[in-house]
């Protein structure tokens, strides 16, 4: 019995880090794994989608787990969001101001992006057009549909997000355990020892694709969720294996990480603030976007 301890996580590189240890000494256990949440009075929704994720790719792999010592201070929100419904049985009380922790073993497109349009963009609490809202939604589904297309991943993809009212913000994140777009990209442009942060610049070029090779799922679209970020003043991250890139007013970052994991990370922050949100080809007499 191996029993590894979930503290406070949030979404700085600390907690990233947090949770790649967790990863580490989860996979690299036994048949028999304990999460003890003794410790943790706040989880991020990247930490819900990411400890779900794990559950299940542990499961699939043969292993038994138990989640203990999840303290009041958490539990309304994770009965809220879904995930303790998911992995303890518990009754569902509602979704409050949580979008639904989700995982997906098999690709369905259209039920993901409807799931979008009702629990995230959909709810009222960043105002967008619907012409950008489904611009939006259909980049963003395009990362989901790369952990079936090009991934690999075992168990598919986990998508969990929140809405935080006293800091007007709403986070999105998605998760799966495959080979990553490092990877991908190393293969799509045939350099093997390609750096992973470059893999990532190249990511977010636009034009740059490879729907017709093995790789990177269509480019991800990621030139319109970038610009919309900038736009905004929230903040996109996106973690894979060793490569990190993020996005906010200050422009795009890459590095490699110290410490990889298996899979990719898609964290979304959005500012919900008092602005309205068009796109720019919408034919209306003001235009934020």
């Amino acid at each position: 019995m191996t029993t590894i301890t979930v503290p406070r996580i949030n979404d700085s590189q600390w907690d990233f880090r947090t949770l790649w240890r967790i990863w580490a000494d989860a996979t690299h256990a036994g048949d028999k794994v304990t999460l003890d949440f003794q410790s943790c009075d706040f989880l991020r929704a990247n930490a819900v989608a990411f400890l779900g994720g794990l559950i299940r790719l542990l499961q699939y792999r043969g292993s038994t787990v138990w989640i203990i010592n999840v303290g009041p201070s958490i539990r309304t929100n994770l009965l809220k969001n879904g995930f303790l419904p998911a992995f303890a049985g518990e009754a569902h009380p509602g979704y409050g101001n949580t979008v639904p922790f989700r995982e997906d073993w098999q690709r369905d497109s259209a039920a993901y992006q409807n799931y979008l349009a009702d629990h995230w963009l959909g709810q009222g609490w960043v105002e967008v057009s619907n012409a950008l809202r489904d611009a939006i939604i259909e980049r963003v589904a395009e990362g989901y549909q790369n952990a079936f297309d090009h991934s690999q991943s075992p168990v598919g993809s986990y998508t969990c997000g929140q809405f935080y009212p006293r800091k007007r913000e709403l986070q999105l994140s998605i998760v799966d355990f495959g080979v990553g777009i490092p990877s991908n990209v190393r293969e799509c442009v045939g350099e093997a020892e390609k750096a992973a942060d470059s893999c990532m610049d190249w990511a977010f070029v636009r034009g740059n694709t490879t729907a017709t090779k093995q790789g990177l799922s269509r480019g991800l679209g990621l030139d319109l969720l970038r610009d919309f970020i900038q736009v905004n003043g929230g903040k996109l991250e996106i973690l894979s294996h060793d490569g990190y890139i993020s996005v906010d007013q200050g422009g795009v970052s890459s590095r490699i990480l110290p410490h990889p994991f298996e899979g990719t990370m898609v964290n979304i922050r959005i500012s919900c603030d008092s602005r309205f949100y068009r796109l720019a080809s919408e034919n209306v007499a003001l235009v934020n976007f």
